[in-house]
C-alpha cells in the first residue's frame, strides 16, 4: 500500500521529505527551496560545498550539478526570468494534431 496514502486516510501527517542538507540529488526547484527558507539549512550546504571542493586529489567537487559553488548558483527558473509557462492550469487537453 502506498505510505502517504495510508497515512492521509488515517489522518496522519504527511512527513516532509528528509535528507541531508548537502545532497547532491536535489533538483533546482528544491535547491531554491532550501535557500529563500532562511532556516539554516543553505548556509550549511554552502559550507557543506565548500568543505567538499579539494577532498579528492586531482578532481574539484561540488555539490550542484552547476559544477560551481553552491554558493553562485542561479536556481531560478525560467518563469522567475520572464518565461511564460506554456502549460497553464488546463490549458492543455492532449488531444493536439487530433
Amino acid at each position: 500500500m502506498d505510505v502517504v496514502h495510508w497515512l492521509l486516510e488515517n489522518g496522519l501527517e504527511v512527513p516532509v521529505k528528509s535528507s541531508c542538507v548537502m545532497c547532491p540529488y536535489r533538483d533546482r526547484a528544491t535547491w531554491q527551496k532550501i535557500k529563500m527558507s532562511g532556516n539554516g539549512d543553505w548556509q550549511k550546504a554552502v559550507e557543506a560545498d565548500e568543505a567538499i571542493r579539494h577532498k579528492c586529489l586531482g578532481y574539484t567537487c561540488y555539490v550542484s550539478n552547476q559544477r560551481k559553488p553552491l554558493g553562485e548558483c542561479d536556481f531560478s527558473s525560467q518563469e522567475d526570468h520572464g518565461q511564460m509557462a506554456m502549460w497553464e492550469a488546463e490549458e492543455c487537453s492532449g488531444n493536439c494534431f487530433l
